[in-house]
């Protein structure tokens, strides 16, 4: 079994928020030929839910809508029908797809489903399988050597969720309204959509601190109107990367503010501020 590795494609829903239009060559990509069966990995962040209305709601019902209307989209229907030919191409061939942070409604049923009926064909939609258990591919050994595939939102103070309570509040056919968003799809939401529509290069900043200040700068009232708590953790971030700057960092700005850091409790401190701004 080979495999290939994909990551941030973020399908959207021919909305004016799109980022993702390179729908031809995704499909050339997957309609390529392979010797032997091949396993697709979808990385984290296959669906932008974040930019397609109902802007703000992370609920079964609002995830319903979106993904009708991402299934929907005209450009779309050639990457539906790529997936399509790729599991058609070899009886062995699979898709796994992992959680991001802009397609946390891939846990409910209901998007599953409408996913796997343009993705696959109706008989064989035990061939797309979305692994919303875990963070990271189970182990996966290539070539004699253990490779770990993760989204990596978990490192990132903005982006970071918890992913038990994910499962606690949609679980049983539960709504998921008891689930918050992280702070970072929370700005998207309140804030950066609505700058993106006459900005349309914001989305694409990297690294993501940058456009926060960025949103600081245009957008300040907005920003800590409705996430306060954002202003913490970027300045946070910030003064943590002009401290390794001076000590000879390569680039102000660039790097993790540490996997260590956000992983001994990714968070404590986040969810101390998360818990303040819902009171």
């Amino acid at each position: 079994m080979d495999y290939l590795v994909v990551s941030d494609l973020h399908i959207g829903g021919d909305a004016d928020l799109d980022i993702f239009h390179s729908q031809a060559q995704l499909a050339g990509f997957l309609k390529s030929p392979y010797e032997g069966p091949q396993a697709l990995i979808i990385n984290g962040d296959f669906i932008d839910f974040l930019a397609v209305p109902p802007f703000g709601a992370f609920s079964r019902a609002a995830a319903r809508d979106k993904i009708q209307k991402i299934v929907g989209a005209a450009s779309n229907q050639e990457v539906w029908a790529s997936f399509r030919a790729f599991l058609h191409a070899n009886a062995e061939n699979r898709i796994d797809i992992l959680l991001g942070n802009h397609d946390v409604e891939l846990v409910f049923a209901e998007v599953q489903e409408a996913l796997r009926r343009v993705m696959a064909e109706p008989n064989e939609p035990h061939r797309i399988q979305f692994l919303i258990d875990r963070l990271s591919y189970p182990r996966l050994v290539v070539g004699g050597v253990n490779v770990h595939v993760e989204h990596g939102f978990q490192y990132d103070l903005f982006n970071w969720y918890d992913h038990n309570k994910l499962i606690q509040a949609t679980e049983n056919n539960q709504d998921g309204t008891q689930f918050e968003l992280p702070v970072g799809s929370r700005l998207v939401y309140a804030v950066l959509n609505n700058l993106t529509r006459n900005h349309k290069f914001i989305p694409l900043l990297k690294p993501e601190r940058a456009v926060f200040w960025l949103m600081v700068a245009l957008a300040p009232k907005e920003v800590f109107r409705h996430i306060g708590p954002a202003a913490t953790i970027g300045a946070s971030a910030f003064t943590t990367s002009l401290r390794k700057y001076l000590r000879g960092g390569r680039q102000l700005g660039a790097g993790a503010t540490g996997a260590a850091a956000s992983q001994a409790s990714p968070s404590s401190a986040l969810q101390a501020q998360l818990s303040r701004n819902a009171s």
